[in-house]
């Protein structure tokens, strides 16, 4: 089984689906007995969603409401090539 600091090492690829099958059922079996790994856990998963849908959308519709260069600067900033 894997210690805190295995599941601290492979938390990157278990969030992306890349373990193999073995390393993710030692992965879950950590998880099951570790509350504080299983916390880690959500909050990747938590920063991967909002991650993603910052950045998702070529145009936020409230974007009328803000001035554009503010606009321009945030989404000249996001690193997904937005």
């Amino acid at each position: 089984m894997m210690s805190c600091r295995d599941v601290a090492a492979r938390l990157a690829p278990f969030l992306q689906g890349e373990l193999s099958f073995p390393d993710r059922l030692s992965f879950h079996q950590h998880l099951a007995g570790c509350p504080a790994c299983s916390r880690a856990v959500e909050m990747g998963r938590d920063a991967l969603d909002v991650s993603k849908n910052a950045c998702a959308a070529e145009r936020d519709p409230r974007a009328e409401e803000v001035p554009a260069q503010l606009v321009r600067a945030i989404w000249s900033a996001c690193y997904c090539g937005g």
